[in-house]
């Protein structure tokens, strides 16, 4: 089974990354504030620390 995605409190400088991990065949992000890690079928949306959704991260969700 995996391992839970890293969930920590937000420090409110958020840049997500998309990295090479792969968790249950989705592409893990990591915020490089806090370390949190995120999949397109997580239960939210990764926000940059000035409120916008990365480029990288829409492209994800249009995987779905």
């Amino acid at each position: 089974m995996a391992r839970p995605l890293k969930s920590n409190p937000c420090d409110e400088t958020c840049e997500w990354v998309a990295t090479k991990k792969v968790r249950d065949g989705e592409r893990v992000f990591e915020c490089l504030g806090c370390d949190s890690e995120w999949t397109r079928s997580s239960n939210f949306t990764p926000k940059e620390a000035d409120g916008t959704v990365s480029d990288e991260v829409l492209a994800e969700l249009r995987q779905t």
